[in-house]
């Protein structure tokens, strides 16, 4: 019965032609900027987009067979309803996506049947669903499937640029971007994390062509600023780990350019200084006057989402952990930074997993406290920590991987929670690892470093 009301018989009709549409534009985007003679990398065009629609099915079923929650109130309680008053009045349907009037007693009718808040950041995934309705009759499936690509584009930009910096690790970065479980599930249904992870990719490909590209072209400016705003709009607290961490590594990469030892010797803290005030800078000002995320008042807030996650978590036997009481200062949010690091990276533990979800992630789990745990162990804590620092894009995954890991893991308090809102960090903590593995072999000298037969010449273990 439930099943029925989110996966309508106009799914099966509707959906196996934006389906066609949808791989036929991904295809011919990917034909067109996707130019490498690499066959693995070829293969994958089809394999993860297929990947990710069998997910987006997946994602749909479960949630409607067992969890309901927030996709639908995205769409059927959402987008939906804007769709059903689009046949009633078509120029207000559209006002009330665009610019909705909360004067108007019309779409105050409608915005009072919302679940979410309509003037929250919810209410861009709402909006998003509606237009998408409009042009697949409302069916979940298709306007997931969306999303989902959307989501799937914005990790084949950031795919790209790591293969670039790295070629030989293709594969490698292959598993951190299309096929950790958790970040494949996840940005695969109607949330605001498709939206947030695609506009990570895109803000990524802009900012790095920005810095590295032969030219300055329209689009990156362009998807720099949509990126920019779709995060802020629905994630605001990616942006504050996100944008310091992208910038200080851009700077400082800018230092490797320089072939001239001596220029080089001179720039270099100059850029790393520069780096670091445009850390800062882009903290502040992408949170300034938010009414949760500002600097100022980001430590409140933490206490209180964590509190409140926590007790519904309990009201409803959820699965919660405590890092202890915060006190909404920031002093009180540094005691507790370790276990809330801990918990993001490599909780929960198989023993807390108390369904499949949690158990997939667990597993996830262990794999990056062995992976970490490999490296320390093989080089040593210090001298990890010193090819961190002579490798600014292992620093930048890093970097941004904690600081966001500290910003999940203090804030959620719900295993259910974290196992969703920790994906945007993933991919790139994993790729960090795989960049160390291949660097401390090369650095150590223990294991040889050969060029792959299928890898053209060209193609060396270096940063571009």
């Amino acid at each position: 019965m439930i099943l029925i009301r989110i996966l309508e018989w106009n799914d099966l009709l509707v959906t196996p032609g934006v389906l066609a549409i949808v791989y036929s534009i991904y295809k011919m985007g990917c034909k067109r900027h996707i130019k490498t003679s690499n066959p693995y990398i070829k293969s994958l065009i089809p394999k993860v987009f297929f990947l990710k629609f069998f997910a987006m099915i997946a994602f749909a079923v479960i949630h409607e067979v067992l969890y309901g929650g927030d996709t639908i109130n995205y769409t059927k309680r959402g987008g939906g309803l804007i769709y059903k008053y689009f046949f009633e009045n078509p120029i207000s349907a559209i006002k009330l996506i665009f610019i909705p009037d909360f004067n108007n007693i019309e779409h105050l009718n409608i915005i009072k049947s919302f679940v979410f808040d309509y003037q929250q950041r919810e209410a861009l995934v709402i909006k998003i669903c509606a237009v998408c309705s409009l042009f697949t009759f409302d069916t979940y499936t298709s306007i997931a499937l969306i999303l989902s690509t959307f989501a799937l584009s914005g990790l084949w930009a950031m795919y790209l640029i790591f293969v670039k910096h790295y070629p030989q690790l293709f594969k490698e970065f292959a598993v951190a971007f299309f096929f950790i479980p958790s970040v494949v599930f996840w940005s695969s249904g109607v949330l605001k994390e498709p939206l947030a992870i695609g506009g990570m990719g895109w803000l990524f490909w802009s900012l790095h062509s920005f810095f590295f590209g032969k030219e300055r072209r329209p689009i990156q400016f362009i998807m720099l600023i949509i990126s920019f705003l779709i995060i802020k709009e629905v994630k605001v607290y990616i942006l504050l780990c996100f944008m310091p961490a992208l910038i200080f590594w851009l700077f400082i990469q800018k230092t490797k350019d320089i072939k001239n030892l001596i220029v080089r010797r001179v720039f270099t803290p100059i850029l790393f200084g520069i780096g670091i005030v445009g850390a800062f800078y882009a903290a502040t000002i992408v949170t300034q006057g938010d009414a949760l995320y500002d600097l100022e008042k980001i430590a409140e807030t933490t206490k209180t989402t964590s509190e409140w996650v926590m007790y519904v978590s309990k009201k409803e036997n959820g699965s919660t952990y405590d890092l202890g009481a915060q006190d909404g200062t920031m002093s009180g949010m540094a005691k507790i930074a370790l276990p809330a690091i801990n918990v993001a990276l490599f909780r929960p533990y198989i023993w807390e997993a108390r369904n499949l979800t949690m158990f997939v992630s667990s597993l996830e789990s262990l794999w990056f406290l062995f992976l970490t745990l490999r490296i320390l162990i093989k080089v040593g804590f210090f001298r990890t920590f010193s090819i961190i620092g002579e490798t600014p894009m292992v620093l930048f995954c890093f970097i941004f991987a904690i600081t966001f890991a500290f910003a999940v893991g203090i804030s959620s308090y719900n295993f259910g929670t974290l196992v969703r809102y920790k994906i945007p960090f993933m991919p790139f903590y994993l790729s960090g690892l795989f960049i160390m593995e291949g660097f401390i072999e090369k650095k150590t000298k223990k294991k040889p470093i050969k060029l792959r037969a299928d890898l053209p010449a060209v193609e060396k273990w270096s940063e571009v």
